[in-house]
């Protein structure tokens, strides 16, 4: 999408003023094409589109224009004034996106988005079958606890994974739709899901260790020193 106008065409030049806009790959051995101003707009082909800058749109046009890319390659965008003369300003202002067929995304980034779409609805299967197994557990021995508080720990670091695979599955899908960047600014949802995950990855790493010593399979407390660099490590990591 590009607005364009120019200063009033002095009455001895032309009464019409073209802007090219082509697209263009590099060959292999890294020489370029140059768009030359044609004879004829009429004779372009798809990779060109023709902008007139006429008295009967007041030298100044709103285009929106899309251009196929169906060849893997790196391609350069050209913008050429045919105007001869030198002294007639021409000003544009746009924005130029660039959209593949999955979306914004580059090829780098559209592997998390599947990635975490897909973790998220595994968390919440997993999540789903957790749940019942508890709750059928607490059922079936109603007069006796057997659930044991690793058993809700366990809980808690499912729920932590499915927070982490849901916020980063947002991220890369609004960014997908919307084009929106990553970087700068971040948004405040990839800054969530930044904060979520080192949760889980410390919560994941004591919940570790703690199992690791027996906490609540061999041994019903631990001694506060292994607490303390338990907790040390967490603070570190």
């Amino acid at each position: 999408e590009l607005e364009l106008s120019s200063s009033k065409l002095p009455k001895y030049t032309q009464n019409i003023n073209i802007v090219l806009l082509s697209v263009t790959h590099l060959h292999s051995n890294g020489h370029q094409i140059h768009q030359k101003c044609p004879l004829n707009i009429t004779s372009l082909d798809s990779s060109t589109f023709a902008i007139q800058l006429s008295p009967q749109n007041q030298y100044s046009a709103s285009v929106q224009h899309t251009f196929l890319i169906t060849k893997t390659s790196l391609y350069l965008l050209y913008i050429t004034n045919c105007n001869t003369n030198d002294q007639i300003p021409l000003n544009i202002n746009g924005l130029i996106t660039i959209h593949s067929p999955h979306g914004f995304l580059s090829l780098q980034q559209i592997g998390f988005l599947y990635s975490y779409q897909f973790l998220t609805y595994f968390c919440i299967i997993l999540l789903t079958i957790w749940c019942i197994l508890l709750f059928k557990s607490l059922m079936y021995h109603r007069h006796s606890n057997h659930l044991h508080t690793l058993h809700f720990l366990l809980t808690f670091a499912v729920i932590l994974t499915f927070l982490e695979s849901a916020l980063y599955f947002h991220v890369y899908a609004n960014a997908n739709t919307n084009g929106h960047t990553l970087h700068n600014p971040i948004p405040t949802s990839l800054l969530f899901a930044d904060v979520m995950s080192v949760t889980k990855s410390v919560y994941s790493k004591v919940l570790i260790l703690l199992v690791s010593y027996g906490w609540t399979v061999t041994r019903v407390t631990l001694s506060r020193s292994i607490v303390h660099s338990i907790g040390f490590y967490g603070l570190l990591s």
